[in-house]
């Protein structure tokens, strides 16, 4: 009698043990798959000058095949296409924040990969809009610094005609190249930077003036705003190429440029008064350890080599993933 109590009890803490156990593994278990379910930030790729959304779509698949399944990839196509990426650069930016704000799966921000032209489409975006917000900006062989100069027309143009011919078509370019209606008519003409004469680019309707805070019509507000949009940044990563034969010079891709009155010298990044001062952030992403550069031997066109898909492995997923 005195042990008919006990009888079943430690089969009972047992049989509660194991629940205890099972519920807990039951929990981790659960947490664990929402963790490993947990949506994928959103990617949003745009294309450059004489391009379109097809340029980018063999990318597109590329990165859905190693991302999480369901990531949500937008392949942005400015207008229609090759014949719109002439266009206007502040109408380009319009178009796409229209169409960023009015992709509801945008709405809680995006990763973004641009190309070439597409590369200052986005910097302004971020800078003056930024609604819905880019988390990380991937800027793959972009005039980020300007261009002067299209070295491919140059050679083409001695080519088929002479040095002189190609000289006086230069001097042309430059009477109309930062008047309104220029500007209005052709993109590049927004990021066209004449180190030799910086007083009229700065006063001009050139976008990357405005961006670089170069312009002097640009608020104070405006410029707290550029700045801290920059700043949110999770990472910024540039990509450089030195062979390069469609920017000018190849090194604006990484943000160095032409001194000013000069088309021999160089300026490096960290040497410019726009590091320096930290006016866009630059300086501060830098330090603390959000601004990435990287320099390949790629062809400005090549989207496609395994060259170009082993730097996209390598050196852009890991930016991409969450």
């Amino acid at each position: 009698k005195s042990l008919e109590h006990l009888k079943g009890r430690p089969i009972v803490k047992f049989k509660r043990t194991l629940l205890m156990r099972a519920l807990l593994l039951c929990t981790l278990f659960f947490f664990s798959y929402l963790h490993s379910t947990r949506a994928q930030t959103p990617i949003v790729l745009l294309h450059g000058i004489t391009a379109s959304s097809k340029s980018l779509e063999h990318l597109k698949g590329y990165l859905q095949a190693r991302l999480p399944t369901g990531t949500y990839i937008r392949n942005q196509e400015i207008g229609n296409g090759f014949e719109d990426s002439l266009m206007d650069l502040r109408k380009q930016l319009d178009i796409f924040a229209r169409d960023l704000k009015n992709d509801t799966r945008l709405k809680d921000g995006f990763h973004l990969v641009a190309h070439s032209q597409g590369t200052i489409t986005s910097r302004a975006y971020i800078e003056l809009i930024n609604d819905p917000p880019v988390k990380t900006f991937i800027s793959y062989l972009g005039p980020q610094a300007g261009m002067f100069g299209i070295p491919k027309f140059t050679a083409w143009c001695e080519i088929v005609f002479n040095s002189t011919f190609c000289e006086h078509l230069a001097e042309i370019a430059e009477l109309v190249i930062y008047q309104d209606w220029f500007q209005k008519a052709f993109s590049f003409a927004s990021y066209w930077k004449d180190p030799m004469d910086l007083d009229k680019y700065a006063h001009s309707r050139s976008l990357l003036a405005q961006m670089d805070l170069d312009s002097p019509n640009v608020s104070a507000q405006d410029r707290q705003k550029y700045r801290a949009n920059m700043l949110s940044l999770q990472n910024f990563v540039l990509f450089h190429s030195p062979i390069d034969m469609t920017l000018s010079p190849a090194e604006t891709s990484k943000w160095t440029f032409f001194a000013p009155r000069s088309v021999k010298t160089l300026i490096p990044l960290f040497k410019t008064e726009l590091y320096k001062s930290d006016r866009i952030g630059l300086k501060t992403l830098h330090k603390s350890g959000r601004l990435h550069i990287y320099e390949h031997e790629m062809d400005h066109p090549d989207l496609r080599s395994p060259a170009f898909y082993k730097i996209v492995r390598n050196e852009m997923l890991p930016y991409l993933r969450d």
